[in-house]
């Protein structure tokens, strides 16, 4: 009888222990998913083999597609690397925070925090490896605060068992250093050396696209690419195989991405769909598939913008975005509806400034030029390391490329508009095309509207921005100091070729950053359409942005005037680290320069010991004297 007691008991106890088990059942689905980002560098779709591109080696990321949703009309923030990952970041428009310009550290406020300290707050692991370049400076509280770690050796693994993982893992080997800047022993040492023999694709195996010229040289220099993207597909391949044996892929929800467009001429810094669009895949488990509306192993043209990603992730742990962020989020809880544009911008990289913003559907994108005084193969001592870009340059100077590859380096105006569907490659600007002047005006002013809606911070010179105890956020919205409607309807008559006299009118304009604009319009202006007789009256400008604009057409007007020359000199001297670059800039411009005022110039340089200011320098002793540029890496 006693047995028969005990036995009952223990079943009464088990009975007990069983029910208080979580569910096993198909309905019991953990309410926070863990989530995995794997992101990589400088890569557009073109270049991946579940886009389309049957000589790339990409067999991971091409089943990660095949189980998941393929976007083809993701797009990055900004079309280099620092910009978009503010926004990746952040949530945030660079337009909002000046944070566009590349290796800016500029404040942003107290109230924007790193999305994934909202996670860390919610009860998930929060791992980083490892790459940050989040573009402000707050980016050292961004890493203490939005991270349980940020390193080489991060990931999921250090978590409490069963706490839920937010994981990014960023691959480098795809970076435009690999792709297409350092020497080529030096790409061989990090990327060839790693793969097998058998695993290298040569050169003969790969098509040219219709921009660049098919040659030995550039077969060399486009193998780069696809070795250094396989490369990155094999290391994706080890930490999804990670996951899966430690039993955690069927609850992760995976995103995989690069962080803009291809690191390669015509692609990362230039204002194309080929810098802004990205591959982009989502992988849901069986257990997470409900949370997609798009289903499972399909391709979507649904449009995702980068600033949406921290409202996304956000969403899908339960957590609401907060106000601040720019972004929708497009799966979960807080899930909200899809956007006809995204806007995109480029701004100053390294030495170099510009400015252009985007608008796209995903099907159509219209560029804005607004310093179309300068082709899109700008300046960049980074950039001209290469061998791609001294192969492009040397092409053009022997008249060996077709109308379509010899667009790079000529000057196009101030708006292109391409075809993204029929046209992947953007050859075919279709700015002037009749047909389409209905479509193109509905794009031009979306992006007016939002610009001057957003009151983009950087059409306020740098200059500024550097000079005031404001954030650019908080100066930006100062009416008197940057009247924004005012300013960015100036801007975009830059390089209307009608507009001259509004130009020169607005170098009276009481206004820094109005006359700035006109100084660049008419400095454009002057290089778009040559001089015009007009231009004769301009006179200096108190406003040394604008003054070195003025300067700059005097000196091309009337080559050899000392009192321009002296101005210019005292530019490039100065102490301030935005107006040196900037001489340099447009002077580099001039086809035709003193060869004693170049030499004014090269010893101001030297002289001057600032390292922006040394590196136009050397740029201008690579462009008028034939040095060869000693070989560095800036980033």
């Amino acid at each position: 009888m006693n047995q028969i007691l005990s036995c009952n008991r223990i079943c009464l106890v088990l009975g007990m222990l069983i029910m208080m088990l979580p569910s096993c059942t198909k309905e019991h689905v953990p309410t926070q998913p863990n989530i995995l980002w794997l992101t990589y560098e400088d890569t557009s779709p073109q270049f991946i083999g579940c886009y389309g591109n049957e000589e790339a080696h990409t067999p991971v990321m091409d089943q990660l597609a095949t189980e998941g949703i393929r976007f083809t009309s993701a797009f990055s923030t900004g079309t280099v690397c620092s910009p978009s990952r503010f926004a990746l970041i952040t949530g945030c428009r660079t337009t909002r925070f000046a944070t566009g310009h590349h290796r800016s550290y500029y404040p942003v406020g107290d109230s924007i925090e790193a999305f994934p300290k909202y996670l860390r707050d919610a009860g998930y692991y929060t791992s980083n490896n490892s790459k940050t370049d989040y573009n402000t400076s707050k980016r050292h509280h961004f890493r203490k605060t939005g991270w349980n770690e940020s390193s080489g050796k991060a990931g999921w693994w250090k978590r409490k068992p069963g706490q839920p993982f937010f994981a990014v893992f960023n691959s480098f080997h795809s970076h435009q250093s690999r792709t297409m800047t350092n020497p080529w022993w030096k790409y061989k040492e990090q990327i060839l050396d790693s793969l097998k023999s058998e695993d290298v694709i040569l050169d003969n195996e790969i098509d040219v696209p219709p921009i660049f010229k098919d040659t030995p040289e550039m077969r060399n220099d486009l193998s780069r690419i696809y070795n250094a993207i396989q490369l990155t597909d094999q290391h994706f391949g080890r930490i999804l195989n990670r996951l899966e044996l430690e039993g955690l892929k069927d609850s992760t929800i995976i995103f995989c991405f690069s962080d803009h467009g291809q690191g390669m001429p015509w692609g990362k810094t230039y204002p194309r769909a080929m810098g802004y669009r990205v591959p982009f895949i989502i992988y849901f488990p069986k257990m997470y598939q409900h949370l997609s509306p798009w289903g499972t192993q399909v391709v979507t043209d649904a449009m995702i913008d980068f600033v949406d990603l921290p409202a996304t992730v956000l969403s899908l742990a339960g957590i609401e975005p907060p106000q601040y962020m720019d972004g929708n989020a497009l799966l979960g809880e807080f899930k909200e509806g899809s956007k006809k544009y995204t806007v995109g911008g480029l701004d100053r990289t390294g030495e170099n400034t510009t400015l252009c913003r985007s608008i796209s559907d995903g099907k159509y994108i219209y560029n804005r030029n607004f310093m179309p005084f300068q082709s899109e193969k700008r300046w960049q001592k980074y950039f001209d390391f290469s061998d791609i870009s001294q192969h492009i340059r040397e092409d053009y100077r022997n008249n060996r490329l077709n109308e379509e590859q010899a667009g790079l380096l000529k000057l196009k105006g101030n708006a292109t508009f391409y075809h993204l569907e029929e046209d992947p490659w953007e050859i075919n600007n279709l700015k002037n095309e009749p047909s389409l002047v209905s479509m193109i005006k509905d794009f031009e002013e979306a992006l007016k509207s939002d610009l001057i809606k957003n009151r983009d911070a950087h059409f306020i010179p740098e200059y500024s921005l550097k000079l005031s105890q404001l954030t650019p956020y908080e100066l930006s919205r100062e009416n008197d100091f940057y009247p924004a409607e005012e300013v960015i309807e100036q801007a975009f008559k830059c390089g209307d070729k009608e507009a001259l006299e509004n130009h020169l009118q607005g170098l009276k304009h009481e206004n820094d950053i109005v006359r700035y604009w006109s100084a660049v319009s008419v400095y454009s202006h002057f290089r778009l359409f040559g001089h015009d007789k007009r231009m004769n009256v301009i006179s200096t400008d108190a406003y040394a942005p604008a003054d070195v604009f003025i300067q700059a057409v005097k000196y091309q007007t009337y080559s050899g005037n000392e009192n321009t020359q002296s101005q210019l000199l005292k530019y490039i001297a100065s102490e301030n680290e935005t107006l040196a670059p900037l001489a340099c800039q447009l002077l580099l411009l001039n086809p035709e320069i003193d060869e004693q005022f170049l030499e004014k110039i090269l010893q101001t340089c030297a002289k001057s010991g600032l390292p922006v200011t040394k590196e136009c320098g050397e740029l201008f002793e690579n462009k008028f004297k034939g040095k060869p540029l000693e070989y560095k890496m800036f980033w």
